[in-house]
């Protein structure tokens, strides 16, 4: 009797085991569009897969990539709505933003994509039959039903028109067409979420400088002024500059520092804080950009460094520049132009004077490309493009109206160049969209949200530079706003 029961009970295990392997499925998460969503999604995805509270308890993980614009990450073991063992798979692409929501939206407008046949909705992915997980690398793209499109900007706010040579080319023998592209709102789906924040900024060539007062500087709080230009200096023949002498403060009739120190005085003027050999004017890093520098550069109001004063060197300006449908190229146009300024729009890359150039770029990886290999150069991007990007030598990320873009500033207002990413799917496609998909997205959204998840553990340094929505203390009500104290 003992012997029946004990068989049956394995019977039984077997048969509930059978129902769990047979419960068991593959998801597939396919996250296609902008430039910048590539590295965030691959930094969170294993953690996400991973995490046993928030996220799919997946018992393994590994990860690889085609090339800088594709990789994948997979999970296994993972629980999905209740049932464990399942296998699911992060894909992540970078192209355009545009591209994102096109693709979830079943629209193809370019005939030659690649997977025109398999159907609108379908994009050029990771294809994980050619990944060796062991080392990490990938061999070959398939094409996938994109069922998340990812855009910096909502689809709305695609206005912008540009034409120029693609990728930098400058001729039909080059292997590139000059294009034309132009937006006036690109339809999207109603589903979106705006899990995380998208930090950009400006990037110089180290060609780009200016001339600032090294010496003398302040030491006590007695001193007046520290030069007539801020730091800017226009330096003598010896290296030497008259703006570079502040003064200290000429209390009760006597200077308080300086070379003067002690002798009597009328006014600050008297009280010198260094002798003009003393002084010390050279040029260094170009560290940031007003607001007005920006609409004078991509307007095309200038087109040498000099234009903007005897401060900057006398080098042509070279403009690297998304091509519109770009969400980075978007995010410019409203978050700083605001309409006070048209982003200049040429398709001549050599059409500036005096050796200024413009070339357009598909994705962002290849603009900072362009501003790291030319002398002159000056672009825009998600900010941890420069910041963890170690190839990139020649690149000075710099501040904008006199803040960096890092995810403080971003979080409390003082730095506005950034967007909400919309993360968009089509959730009347039913057949698609099952209960468990949606779980998925569901836990994969709530997850980005959280700054709890963005970290340096799991971004690394870019985490100083993202920002989850759930911390901001600012909002934009739309792309075209500026943040508003939330609470």
């Amino acid at each position: 009797m003992l012997k029946k029961r004990v068989i049956g009970l394995m019977a039984a295990v077997a048969v509930l085991a059978a129902a769990n392997m047979a419960a068991a499925a593959e998801y597939n998460i396919n996250i296609y569009g902008a430039s910048a969503q590539h590295k965030f999604w691959s930094s969170a995805a294993p953690a996400f897969l991973a995490d046993t509270t928030n996220g799919l308890a997946c018992s393994s993980t590994a990860q690889a990539t085609k090339d800088s614009k594709n990789g994948i990450t997979k999970g296994e073991g993972c629980t999905v709505n209740g049932v464990g063992g399942n296998t699911v798979y992060i894909r992540y692409a970078s192209q355009a933003s545009y591209d994102g929501i096109e693709a979830v939206m079943g629209v193809d407008n370019n005939s030659s994509q690649p997977c025109s046949a398999q159907g609108q909705e379908y994009r050029q992915m990771v294809d994980e039959t050619s990944c060796n997980w062991s080392t990490k690398a990938c061999t070959a793209l398939k094409c996938v039903d994109v069922n998340l499109g990812a855009s910096d900007v909502a689809g709305a706010s695609f206005i912008q028109t540009t034409s120029g040579w693609e990728n930098g080319k400058t001729s039909h023998d080059a292997g590139e067409d000059a294009r034309t592209y132009s937006y006036n709102a690109i339809p999207s789906p109603a589903t979106y979420a705006n899990p995380i924040i998208v930090p950009f900024g400006f990037m110089v060539n180290k060609s780009v400088t200016e001339t600032r007062c090294t010496a003398p500087r302040a030491d006590n709080v007695n001193h007046k002024a520290y030069t007539k230009e801020g730091w800017r200096c226009v330096p003598d023949g010896n290296g030497n500059s008259s703006d570079c002498i502040g003064n200290y403060a000429c209390v009760s009739g006597l200077c308080a520092g300086g070379v003067n120190a002690g002798q009597s005085c009328t006014t600050a003027a008297n009280c010198p804080d260094a002798a003009l050999t003393q002084t010390s004017c050279v040029p260094q890093p170009l560290d940031n950009l007003t607001r007005q520098m920006a609409l004078h550069i991509f307007s095309n109001q200038v087109d040498n460094w000099q234009d903007f004063g005897p401060y900057y060197p006398d080098l042509p300006i070279v403009k690297c520049l998304r091509h519109a449908g770009s969400g980075t190229h978007a995010t410019i146009d409203l978050a700083v132009f605001r309409g006070d300024a048209s982003i200049f729009n040429q398709s001549d890359p050599f059409g500036g004077s005096n050796g200024a150039k413009v070339w357009h770029y598909r994705s962002s990886s290849d603009l900072v490309k362009c501003v790291n290999t030319q002398t002159g150069g000056v672009g825009y991007a998600d900010a941890d493009q420069v910041l963890t990007t170690s190839s990139l030598s020649n690149v000075n990320m710099v501040k904008y109206e006199g803040y960096e873009p890092s995810r403080k500033n971003i979080v409390n207002g003082s730095y506005n160049f950034w967007a909400a990413q919309y993360i968009y799917w089509d959730a009347t496609d039913t057949t698609e969209w099952t209960t468990e998909l949606n779980q998925i997205v569901g836990k994969l959204m709530a997850y980005a949200s959280s700054p709890a998840n963005i970290n340096e553990t799991t971004l690394g340094a870019a985490a100083n530079y993202w920002a989850a929505q759930g911390e901001m203390k600012v909002t934009k009500t739309n792309d075209f706003t500026y943040p508003i104290r939330s609470n």
